[in-house]
């Protein structure tokens, strides 16, 4: 049952983090108006949020396992935290960018901790459960659509962004408190669970490691395949969608 809360809680981050995405989305028309923003800074915005996201993703994701992910999780929540309620009090361009780098870091590692989670508690069943962590959070990304119609207040930038705040910090507490590891005695922190994935990097050994990555081929193929499908799909479709059909279909 633990292992279910656990679970549980990393995908709350997740799935809150996919509804920062979405909710950017949906609203990129009143942040244009609001702020007064050109097409070309509301790409910036996409932008910095991206590069921060992948560089932030890459150091701190490196590091889930040789520091404790509670303490990375609730950080980064609470680095989301903040960006979001700095870009729902905006009034400018560059507060606006500030809200999305810090976003950006904050939210990078929301995947990565529901998968360590996924195979820490449900090795036998990781591709399943992997599965379920992302269908769960693009239904609710779907239903986050269907009820900003319903709810015009929603369609704004600042409402939704100072609900996902203290939505975020209160997240952050659950992370903090529920992810401790609890060990029983000496000896059961001594001996793994059978099946359980147990970190084998050090941080020195890291460097080394992504090296190895990086000269492999199979590496390249699944990056190429992956990012060209993905990555403009999150670059065009999810930052352009919504305003190019109000600009088309009014």
């Amino acid at each position: 049952m633990n292992g279910w809360i656990r679970w549980g809680i990393t995908q709350l981050f997740f799935v809150l983090s996919v509804i920062c995405n979405i909710s950017f989305a949906i609203s990129s028309p009143n942040l244009i108006s609001s702020l007064g923003l050109e097409e070309a800074q509301l790409g910036e915005l996409g932008g910095i949020y991206f590069a921060s996201f992948s560089i932030a993703l890459l150091i701190i994701g490196g590091l889930m396992s040789t520091i404790e992910p509670r303490l990375l999780l609730s950080g980064s929540a609470v680095v989301a935290a903040i960006g979001a309620l700095i870009l729902s009090a905006a009034n400018g361009f560059e507060g606006a960018l500030i809200a999305r780098l810090l976003m950006g870091v904050g939210l990078s590692t929301a995947f990565v901790g529901v998968i360590t989670y996924v195979s820490k508690e449900f090795p036998q069943n990781f591709a399943f459960m992997a599965a379920l962590s992302n269908a769960i959070a693009n239904l609710c990304s779907a239903l986050l659509a269907i009820t900003n119609s319903m709810i015009p207040i929603l369609a704004g930038f600042r409402a939704p962004f100072r609900l996902l705040a203290p939505l975020m910090l209160f997240t952050a507490g659950l992370l903090f408190v529920v992810l401790r590891e609890r060990k029983s005695s000496s000896e059961s922190a001594s001996i793994p669970a059978e099946g359980s994935p147990q970190a084998t990097l050090s941080a020195a050994e890291l460097p080394t490691a992504i090296c190895r990555i990086l000269t492999t081929p199979q590496f390249w193929y699944v990056a190429l395949y992956f990012g060209g499908l993905f990555g403009s799909f999150l670059a065009y479709a999810d930052l352009w969608n919504i305003p190019y059909q109000l600009k088309v279909f009014g």
